[in-house]
């Protein structure tokens, strides 16, 4: 999860030059992704640890 996150963080940097609507989209489609493929019945705490409420 670290190095996941630790790559998210470059790509964020890579697309600052980018408009904000246009940055947002994009890492919502990250977020939803990442809902998508571990957002399991019983799994949690992998969600709450990247998506906290």
């Amino acid at each position: 999860m670290t190095a996941e996150l630790r790559e998210l963080k470059k790509e964020i940097k890579r697309r600052r030059h980018l408009p904000i609507p246009e940055q947002g989209r994009w890492l919502g489609s990250v977020v939803n992704g990442h809902l998508n493929y571990y957002a399991v019945p019983g799994n949690t705490d992998a969600v709450a640890a990247f998506r906290p409420r």
